[in-house]
């Protein structure tokens, strides 16, 4: 179990440094930025700067969780992945793992955001709005999140093993659908 979590942990930490990890995050907490400073609208509250947040970070959490699978494909590691002391069983259950330590990543930069948010406004919102925030749930949907897509991540570059094309098409895609289901919940 020890060599799957370190696997898991050395696939995590090679996202986590990548460019766009760190170009992606920042550019989330810009546009988090531009809502909290600029925009204010009266009726937000914390869960709101949150959502606004999370439908920047959305694209993210589908490019690196295509990225958890294809890193391998694109650096041509699946040969030695799948030759070497691992199952294929193991070698999945480690990418499940991974995807499981990305959602947690994603829920703690989102977390930051909530901080953020709350002392950059403490008239309206203040460090009680994020104490009083239900972090748990934030937690649960955030690696549920990440997981699903993760695992269609998994299904759709196992199908196609064209890891450029089905990254850009995939992020494109369920982009689209998380701006478009976002506006429809939002003006419904």
């Amino acid at each position: 179990m020890f060599k799957l979590l370190n696997l898991s942990w050395k696939t995590i930490k090679n996202i986590l440094q990548s460019k766009q990890y760190i170009l992606g995050t920042i550019l989330c907490f810009i546009y988090s930025a531009i809502w909290i400073f600029f925009i204010q609208p009266g009726g937000y509250d914390i869960n709101c700067y949150n959502f606004e947040f999370l439908r920047m970070l959305y694209i993210g959490i589908v490019y690196l969780s295509f990225l958890v699978l294809a890193n391998d494909i694109e650096h041509n590691t699946t040969k030695t992945i799948f030759s070497g002391v691992f199952t294929r069983t193991e070698i999945m259950i480690s990418k499940i793992i991974s995807l499981i330590l990305l959602g947690v990543i994603v829920w703690i930069t989102t977390e930051v955001n909530g901080l953020f948010a709350a002392l950059s406004i403490p008239n309206k919102l203040g460090i009680e709005s994020f104490i009083h925030l239900n972090h748990l749930r934030l937690l649960i949907a955030l690696v549920a999140t990440t997981f699903t897509i993760g695992a269609l991540a998994m299904v759709i570059v196992s199908i196609t093993y064209e890891t450029k094309i089905t990254v850009v098409v995939g992020s494109l895609i369920l982009g689209v659908v998380n701006f478009f289901g976002s506006s429809v919940c939002s003006n419904g």
